[in-house]
C-alpha cells in the first residue's frame, strides 16, 4: 500500500528529521512527529527542558522504503551553544547514518568546524568531512583538511592538511603534512610536517607536537635549535609527562656537539595552594675540560677566577618545595648543588638553564636563587610556625663552597644545623603601661676544618610606654642577653690545649625611643574623590651597650650576625621618615545598601606615592675617643609617580671621608605601549660600580626595537651589550638579536608562531 507521505513534501518536516536524528545521538527520546506539520519557521523542543533542542528547515522528504528522511533548505540545529547547519541532510534511521551535504558549518561555542560534505554514524558517534576546516578559539588554530575523519568523540584524523593561527585565507605562515592527528583538550601531531611563509617552504621536520587545549596532555614540546661557538650546534628536545592531576615531569635530550648529551628533568607537584614543589636537575659528560693548559684554558675556561674546572662529570641539582601541615606548620625546603663554579655561566640560557629557573622560582614560590657568579650556593630547610603571639622558626642551613670543596686543603665553611628562633610579640602586662617581649635562639655550627659547637642566646626585652597625647611617644626600654656555648672543636686549638668548652656571656642594653606623628590631608582641587595625605613622622633613639671583654670567647669563622661579637654602643640617632599618600574614591563603584536598608559606601584606595626616610647618628664614644662622633648619613628614598614610572635610591655619605660609602638608585618607566625604560646604577665603596640601562621603544603596531648594556665601572669593563628588533605581527613574530659579552659572541632569530611556540636558532 503506498503512503501517501512518502512522496508529499511538507513544510517544516525537517524537524522530524532532526529530531529522530538528535533521538539517536543524544537523548533517546520518542518523537514528536505531529509539530512538524506546522508552519516552517516555528522550533520544536525535544529532550530535557531545560537542554532545549530546536531546529528549523524548508521542506522534508520521507522514503517508507528505506526509512530515510531527507531535510533540504537552510536546515539548521541548535541547542545552547551548538549549532549545525547545512543545504541538505540525509538521514536513515535503518542504518543511523547521517550525511549533510553543501555549506556545512558546525559550531560548539567559539569553536567552528566547516565542510563541503559530512557523513555521521550517529550510533558509534564517528564521522568523516570533506574538504574541511576547524577552528579551535582556545588557541586560535585553524586546521585545514582534503579529509578530516572524526575516530572518537575527540579524537580527529586529517589527510593533507595544514595549521595556523593568521586570520588571512592567504597565512602568513602555516604547517602543512600529509597526515594529522589532533585530540581536542590534548595535542596535534602532524607527520612530514613543513612550515610555509606564505607560500614558500622554510622548514621541513618529519614530526611536529603542538597543544590543542590548554589540559595537561604527555607527549613531545616544541625543540630549541641553535649554535654558538662553545657548544657548536645544539638541538634541546623536551618530553612532557602528565603523571596525574596533581603532578607533571618534563625530561629534556640536550645535544651539544662540542660537549655531548646534556640530559634533565623537571618534577612538579601541586598538591594544594600551600603544598607544592618542583625538583629540577641536569648531568653531562662534558668532552672538554679546564685542565690548565693555554689551549683548553683559551677555548673552554673563564677568567672571573684563577681555578680550572677540571672535572668532566657536571651537573646540577636544584629543588624548592613548600608544605602545609596540621597545627599551622608550614615547612619550605631550598636545594641548590652544583659540581663546579662555572656551570651555571656555562648554561645561563635553555629550557633548563640558570635564567628559566631562576624566573620559574620567582614565579611559583616567591624565593629565587643565589647569583650564577657566586660559588657559595645555600641549601636551606625551613620548619615555621607563626602564633598570636609568637613566631617559631627552625631551619638547616647548608653552605656549599665548590672552591673549597674542589681545591682547597681545608674547608672552614660554617654550617647551621640547625638554627631554631623563637621571637614573641611585644605584649601589655596587665594594664600597666609595661610590655614585653622576647627573642632566643639556639645553633649548632659544624665546619668540617674550623670551629664546631653549640650556641643558645636569650634576649627579654622591658618597655614603658608613656603616650603624652597622640601625636608624642617616649618608649623606654632595657634588655639583658644571656649566651651560652658549649664547644666541640676549636679551629687550630685543641680541647686539650686550655680551651674552655663551655662559655658564658652576660649582657644589658639601654634604649630610649621618642617618636611622634604628624599629618595633614589635601583635598585636590576639583575632585571630591580624591585626597592627599602628608605624614611626618620623626624620631630619636638613644641606644647604650657597655664594652664587654670577649676575647676568650668561642669564635665562629666568617659568621656576620650580631650574636657572635657584640659591639659596644653609646649613640644618639635621629630619623625623619616622611610619606605622601593618595586616596581616591570610584563613586561608579559604590556597593549596594546594606541589609539595613542603610545606603553602601563607597571602599577608598589607597596609593603611596613618596617615601623618604633620612637617618643621621652621633657616636658618643668616638666623640670623646678620636672627636669624630657624626655617623654616615643614611638616606633612602622611593617616588612612585603613577603606575608608569617609580624611582628608588638610597646612600649612605660619610662626613670625615667626604665621599659616599655606598649609592644605588633604580628608575623605572613604561607606557600603555609597551615603550620602556630602565637604569640601575650600583656603587659600593671599593667593592662594586656597575650600570644597566635597558630602552625599548615601538614604532608601530609591530615593530619594537630593544637594547640593554650592562657594565662593569670599576674596571672599565663591559658586561654584556643586546640590541634587538622585534617584529610582532598578529600570528607571528620574529625576534632578531645581537648579544656581545666578555666571553661569546652571537646573533639569534627567533621565530614565533603564536598558538605553538618559538622555533628559534642563534
Amino acid at each position: 500500500m503506498h503512503n501517501p507521505l512518502s512522496d508529499r513534501r511538507r513544510p517544516g518536516a525537517s524537524k522530524v528529521f532532526l529530531l529522530l536524528v538528535l533521538w539517536g545521538v543524544c537523548c533517546q527520546n520518542p518523537l514528536v512527529a505531529h509539530s512538524a506539520m506546522e508552519n516552517p519557521y516555528r522550533r520544536l523542543v525535544l529532550g530535557d527542558p531545560e537542554s532545549p533542542w530546536r531546529i528549523q528547515a524548508d521542506e522534508v522528504t520521507y522514503h517508507q522504503a528505506r526509512k530515510e528522511y531527507q531535510a533540504s533548505g537552510h536546515v539548521v540545529i541548535r541547542q545552547e551553544d551548538k549549532t549545525l547547519s547545512a543545504d541538505k541532510i540525509i538521514f536513515s534511521m535503518e542504518t543511523m547514518m547521517a550525511s549533510a551535504d553543501g555549506n556545512v558549518v558546525l559550531k560548539f561555542g567559539e569553536d567552528v568546524l566547516t565542510a563541503k560534505r559530512m557523513e555521521l554514524d550517529i550510533k558509534n558517534e564517528k564521522g568523516v568531512f570533506y574538504e574541511g576546516e576547524i577552528f579551535l578559539a582556545e588557541n586560535h588554530f585553524y586546521l585545514k583538511g582534503d579529509r578530516i575523519e572524526q575516530k572518537e568523540r575527540y579524537v580527529y584524523a586529517a589527510e593533507n592538511a595544514w595549521l595556523t593561527s593568521c586570520d588571512a585565507d592567504d597565512p602568513a605562515w602555516r604547517i602543512s603534512g600529509k597526515k594529522l592527528d589532533v585530540t581536542l583538550n590534548g595535542y596535534g601531531y602532524i607527520r612530514h610536517g613543513a612550515l610555509w611563509a606564505k607560500k614558500v617552504p622554510v622548514f621541513y621536520t618529519p614530526f611536529f607536537l603542538f597543544p590543542v587545549k590548554l589540559d595537561r596532555q604527555s607527549g613531545l614540546l616544541i625543540p630549541k635549535i641553535g649554535f654558538s661557538r662553545r657548544k657548536g650546534f645544539e638541538f634541546d628536545q623536551p618530553l612532557y609527562w602528565a603523571i596525574n592531576d596533581s603532578s607533571d615531569m618534563t625530561l629534556y635530550e640536550n645535544y651539544l656537539q662540542k660537549r655531548g648529551n646534556k640530559i634533565g628533568m623537571e618534577y612538579r607537584y601541586a598538591l594544594d595552594g600551600r603544598s607544592k614543589g618542583v625538583l629540577m636537575a641536569d648531568f653531562l659528560n662534558d668532552l672538554e675540560i679546564d685542565d690548565g693548559t693555554p689551549r683548553s684554558t683559551d677555548n673552554w675556561g673563564y677568567d672571573h677566577d684563577v681555578w680550572d674546572r677540571s672535572n668532566s662529570d657536571r651537573y646540577w641539582v636544584r629543588t624548592k618545595q613548600d608544605q602545609a601541615f596540621d597545627g599551622g606548620f608550614t615547612a619550605k625546603l631550598d636545594l641548590d648543588l652544583v659540581s663546579d663554579q662555572d656551570y651555571l655561566l656555562e648554561f645561563l640560557d635553555g629550557h633548563s638553564g640558570y635564567h628559566a629557573s631562576q624566573k620559574y622560582f620567582k614565579d611559583n614560590f616567591g624565593r629565587i636563587l643565589d647569583s650564577y657568579e657566586d660559588p657559595t650556593r645555600v641549601s636551606r630547610f625551613n620548619l615555621n610556625k607563626n602564633g598570636s603571639a609568637y613566631s617559631l622558626n627552625a631551619d638547616l642551613k647548608w653552605y656549599d663552597n665548590v672552591i673549597a670543596r674542589k681545591y682547597l686543603d681545608e674547608d672552614t665553611t660554617l654550617q647551621q644545623l640547625p638554627r631554631v628562633t623563637l621571637s614573641t610579640l611585644k605584649r601589655q602586662i596587665s594594664k600597666s603601661p609595661f610590655s614585653w617581649n622576647m627573642n632566643s635562639e639556639y645553633t649548632y655550627f659544624y665546619s668540617e676544618d674550623g670551629t664546631n659547637g653549640h650556641r643558645m642566646d636569650v634576649h627579654p626585652r622591658m618597655y614603658f610606654s608613656r603616650y603624652r597625647n597622640r601625636y608624642f611617644t617616649f618608649e623606654p626600654s632595657a634588655g639583658l642577653d644571656e649566651t651560652v656555648w658549649r664547644t666541640d672543636k676549636f679551629q687550630d686549638h685543641p680541647l686539650e690545649h686550655g680551651k674552655d668548652r663551655t662559655a658564658f656571656r652576660h649582657q644589658y642594653d639601654l634604649k630610649l625611643d621618642f617618636a611622634s606623628e604628624l599629618y595633614k590631608v589635601y583635598p585636590a582641587e576639583n575632585n571630591q574623590s580624591r585626597a592627599f595625605r602628608h605624614t611626618l613622622i620623626p624620631r630619636l633613639v638613644y641606644e647604650y651597650v657597655p664594652r664587654t671583654d670577649q676575647e676568650d670567647l668561642p669564635w665562629f669563622e666568617s659568621l656576620d650576625d650580631e650574636i657572635n661579637r657584640i659591639q659596644k654602643k653609646n649613640s644618639v640617632a635621629f630619623q625623619l621618615t616622611q610619606f605622601v599618600t593618595s586616596r581616591s574614591v570610584n563613586l561608579k563603584d559604590t556597593p549596594k545598601p546594606a541589609p539595613d536598608g542603610s545606603p553602601g559606601v563607597p571602599v577608598p584606595q589607597y596609593h603611596q606615592l613618596l617615601r623618604l626616610d633620612l637617618k643621621q647618628g652621633l657616636d658618643i664614644d668616638e666623640a670623646r675617643e678620636n672627636g669624630r662622633p657624626v655617623l654616615p648619613l643614611d638616606a633612602e628614598m622611593e617616588l612612585i609617580c603613577t603606575d608608569f614610572f617609580s624611582i628608588w635610591a638610597d646612600a649612605q655619605y660619610s662626613y670625615y671621608e667626604n665621599a659616599f660609602l655606598t649609592r644605588n638608585m633604580e628608575l623605572k618607566w613604561q607606557d600603555d605601549r609597551g615603550d620602556r625604560f630602565h637604569f640601575s646604577y650600583r656603587f659600593t665603596d671599593d667593592l662594586i660600580e656597575s650600570l644597566y640601562t635597558e630602552i625599548g621603544v615601538r614604532l608601530s603596531d609591530v615593530i619594537f626595537v630593544y637594547a640593554d648594556n650592562e657594565r662593569n665601572l670599576l674596571d672599565t669593563r663591559t658586561l654584556e651589550t643586546k640590541v634587538g628588533v622585534l617584529y610582532d605581527a598578529p600570528c607571528w613574530a620574529l625576534d632578531v638579536r645581537v648579544k656581545d659579552n666578555a666571553d661569546d659572541r652571537r646573533i639569534e632569530f627567533i621565530v614565533n608562531l603564536k598558538g605553538l611556540g618559538e622555533i628559534g636558532t642563534n
